[in-house]
């Protein structure tokens, strides 16, 4: 519990100094009353200690001696019923009245700034009360209405916030804002109106009066939107982080979206145990796409360029897949497009080239293999590590997989040369999910605390700010 005022007993009833007092006796007609310690102001945490003092007096206005009056800090203003001060109890102590019917107490002013109250209170329901100040201390911090956000180029926000002290209490003071790194990326005013330059990530100070409190971040973030698994089911959300909308709520897991090629639907899988097809439009209308005699596990749907077929993964969870293709409405046979599997085995999580000639699959997890969708011919693409997720870039010249272990996100061309490791060591990314940007120039992936981007050309990772929940994330313009 933060400390807003503490009492403390004395060891000596009716002791005197420390504080503000009023010397006035109370009127005869008042059997219990504060005669010293009243109106006390202090910042936060201040050393000086206030002293109360509180009398009792009998019906006829004589010291009442051995009275137990309960002394209770509230957060709420006392009012003339004796059940007020039982709520929003912060401290109580008791003490006793001395020959003089005198007792007295220390009071330590605390943390929370504001008007608190010290109510006495004794066994003949008799009640007397004194209020107290604690002003807020000096700036230390600030609560930012945005710590950290997206923006695409040319977007706006707006940079608010409150200045507080070392105890979160509001002080009143301005907030001016001052960039600190990659200027070029967004620019800020002291007023706090920032705008997005430039592709990158961007860092503003935080302060008062030249000192320092906070900083906030923002993400300057290529176009297009996202679908993808979270907390509260499958939503989309545009890469700024706007336009959030859950299409399908619950959260069964790993439903591995994938967004139709004209944008307007989104095919996603059930639990892959028992793994059904789905696709749901933007008004999160949903069609079954698994067939009365559906496989007992059909997972992982990815369109193809066109939108005239849907490729997955379907068999035997989790031990004997294979990857097959459906049109996209679900009707039709399921055509088997990878070769025949040597046992129990997973040729799975395929990923159709744009030009729809290969599948690029993955066996087992393990190993990366390019089969041909026109005459079957198969390949294996030797890659170092593991090989998850496979897909084909927008241009068809490289493929982007998953290695599980260093749980990196790697690429190599589909002739099997220019490996490149695009995440470093220090980023735990994982197969839930990734896919390129429309243009090519990017791939989103699933890392621990949400989602990045990772720039092809030379590596630059962002975080999206929004995405700390999402997983397993598709891209479309």
């Amino acid at each position: 519990m933060r400390c807003v005022l503490v009492l403390q007993a004395l060891a000596v009833a009716g002791a005197c100094g420390g504080g503000a007092a009023d010397a006035t006796k109370p009127p005869l007609n008042q059997p219990l009353a504060f005669v010293s310690g009243a109106g006390a102001s202090d910042t936060i945490d201040a050393a000086n200690r206030v002293q109360l003092t509180i009398q009792a007096r009998d019906n006829s206005g004589a010291p009442l001696s051995n009275e137990i009056v309960l002394l209770r800090v509230t957060l709420a203003p006392p009012s003339s019923l004796p059940r007020s001060i039982l709520t929003g109890t912060l401290a109580d102590i008791f003490v006793t009245t001395d020959a003089q019917g005198l007792a007295s107490t220390q009071l330590q002013l605390g943390e929370v700034a504001g008007t608190w109250y010290v109510v006495a209170h004794d066994n003949r329901g008799a009640i007397d009360s004194v209020a107290f100040t604690v002003r807020p201390g000096a700036p230390a911090r600030a609560k930012l209405a945005t710590r950290d956000t997206a923006l695409f180029v040319g977007g706006r926000y707006t940079l608010t916030g409150t200045p507080m002290d070392r105890h979160f209490n509001p002080v009143t003071a301005t907030l001016t804002y001052s960039a600190d790194s990659a200027p070029a990326v967004a620019s800020v005013t002291s007023a706090g109106a920032v705008t997005g330059l430039a592709f990158g990530r961007s860092r503003f100070l935080v302060s008062v009066s030249g000192t320092v409190l906070d900083t906030a971040r923002v993400t300057v973030v290529p176009p297009g939107r996202i679908a993808a698994e979270g907390d509260e089911g499958l939503s989309i959300i545009d890469m700024d982080g706007s336009n959030y909308r859950v299409l399908v709520p619950g959260n069964p897991q790993y439903r591995f979206p994938s967004w139709s090629p004209d944008g307007t639907a989104v095919a996603y899988n059930s639990d892959p145990r028992t793994g059904v097809l789905y696709r749901v439009d933007l008004q999160g209308g949903i069609t079954k796409l698994s067939s009365p005699a559906a496989m007992p596990s059909e997972t992982w749907p990815r369109y193809s360029a066109d939108g005239r077929y849907i490729y997955f993964s379907g068999g035997y969870y989790p031990d004997s897949i294979d990857t097959y293709r459906m049109n996209a409405d679900g009707t039709g046979p399921r055509v088997r497009v990878t070769p025949p599997r040597p046992g129990s085995t997973r040729f799975w999580k395929g990923s159709p080239s744009p030009d729809g000639t290969l599948l690029a699959y993955s066996e087992a997890g393990f190993g990366l293999r390019v089969v041909s969708l026109l005459d079957g011919s198969d390949r294996v693409i030797p890659v170092p590590g593991e090989a998850e997720a496979p897909r084909f870039s927008p241009a068809g010249d490289w493929i982007a997989y998953a290695n599980d272990y260093p749980h990196s996100i790697e690429l190599i061309r589909i002739d099997g040369t220019g490996h490149r490791v695009l995440t470093p060591p220090s980023i735990w990314a994982d197969d839930w999910g990734h896919d390129w940007s429309p243009d090519g120039q990017w791939v989103v992936f699933s890392r621990s605390g949400g989602l990045s981007i990772v720039r092809v050309s030379d590596g630059l990772i962002l975080p999206l700010p929004f995405s700390h929940s999402l997983y397993a994330a598709s891209w479309h313009q």
